[in-house]
């Protein structure tokens, strides 16, 4: 019987209690704000899921003031409608960039291997397309964290490492500029 009560609650910055405020430093979910879904929500009403490309926090391009990795900014959350659950498949850390996700993901089902699977497509400003089994939140192809240069602004303390997905394979023309 649908009521309209409401179940539960998501925040988008995470609130005392939740574990992944853990990963912003020095109270920074206190006061960052500005995190959003810029682009449309999808929604497998099949499985109940509904899938949201979140943006960076303010100010995206300095995050000095919000050390960590800022769960859940710059990631495709999957909220399950019961029972109350997530999935969290972050596309950048601590983004510096301005590479939130500008585009609603993607359903699809595909054949890997000879396997079915129910597919989500995550893509953001990085160029790079994330793709995620749907109903268990994996990678289809391994998403390797692999190390970035330091930061040189005062201040800065960017991660180590950013996720970068393995397939499909990034091509770069001939005479572009190198991705780092």
């Amino acid at each position: 019987m649908r009521t309209g009560k409401q179940l539960w609650t998501f925040h988008a910055i995470p609130q005392e209690g939740d574990p992944a405020r853990e990963t912003w430093g020095k109270d920074s979910a206190e006061y960052v704000g500005n995190m959003a879904a810029w682009a449309p929500l999808t929604a497998d009403e099949e499985l109940g899921y509904i899938y949201i490309p979140l943006t960076a926090p303010t100010v995206s391009y300095y995050g000095g003031h919000r050390p960590g990795k800022n769960l859940y900014s710059e990631s495709l959350v999957c909220l399950m409608l019961r029972p109350k659950a997530r999935l969290v498949l972050q596309m950048i850390h601590h983004d510096l960039w301005e590479y939130d996700a500008a585009t609603p993901p993607i359903l699809g089902d595909i054949t890997v291997e000879g396997k079915k699977i129910k597919a989500v497509f995550a893509s953001n400003k990085s160029g790079f397309l994330y793709v995620f089994n749907r109903v268990n939140g994996k990678p289809v192809w391994p998403i390797e964290e692999r190390p970035v240069p330091k930061s040189t602004v005062p201040g800065e303390e960017r991660g180590p490492t950013q996720p970068f997905p393995t397939n499909p394979p990034l091509t770069i023309a001939k005479g572009s500029a190198k991705m780092t």
